[in-house]
């Protein structure tokens, strides 16, 4: 985990992103509290702050019923708007120079890559922990388990800007970083294709998680 002076962020918003590191999954403000055990105006402020330096990304959950969605919030991923303007030019770099672009975005991803995850409960960790917001069908609410054949939905791209520039470099690099993550391990036998949409604005991305020898 990154500290607060790798980040370039105040100690008292650390803590902020320490409980959305560590919860896994996007955080209503409720539960950002409950976790911190700051006052609920502090962790707004906290929050407004971590946006404003692109740490923190933030939508609304999906209707449940009566009243307003709850606002969700994530790690944002690549924090640094300097740093994700780097990564676009590098990317575009790539892109035009490269004899196969996609070859070595997906060089890149495995190299990203630090070990194997162990459930698919790990992979949806791992997602949110490098800031993609992702979203799964509740397992009850559906007759095949997960992975099953549902997408993992990502609402958030950590590069973004790069993968608008240069999608043939970075939406392999996300996929080949997935699929480091699955080999090896447990999920080994299944292959993650991606599905970009972000890039377009329509909608989130769509990660599939197949077996290898279906790859349709």
């Amino acid at each position: 985990m990154m500290s607060g002076t790798d980040r370039g962020v105040p100690a008292t918003h650390q803590r902020v992103l320490d409980a959305l590191e560590q919860a896994g999954h996007a955080c209503t403000l409720k539960e950002l509290v409950a976790r911190t055990g700051r006052h609920p105006h502090t962790v707004r402020e906290h929050l407004a702050d971590l946006r404003a330096w692109g740490w923190v990304s933030s939508r609304m959950s999906a209707p449940t019923g009566r009243g307003r969605p709850a606002q969700l919030y994530s790690l944002a991923g690549a924090g640094s708007h300097r740093q994700a303007d780097v990564i676009a030019a590098l990317a575009v770099e790539v892109a035009g120079s490269a004899d196969d672009p996609r070859a070595v975005g997906a060089r890149i991803g495995r190299a990203l890559a630090s070990g194997h995850v162990d459930s698919y409960e790990g992979l949806v960790a791992a997602l949110h922990r490098s800031g993609y917001d992702p979203e799964v069908d509740d397992p009850e609410a559906s007759d095949d388990p997960p992975p099953g054949p549902a997408a993992i939905r990502l609402h958030q791209c950590p590069y973004l800007a790069a993968a608008q520039a240069a999608t043939s470099v970075i939406c392999p690099m996300h996929e080949a970083l997935v699929g480091e993550w699955l080999r090896d391990g447990p999920l080994g036998d299944l292959t993650a294709n991606l599905e970009p949409h972000l890039v377009d604005d329509a909608g989130p991305c769509l990660l599939h998680l197949r077996p290898t020898r279906d790859r349709s």
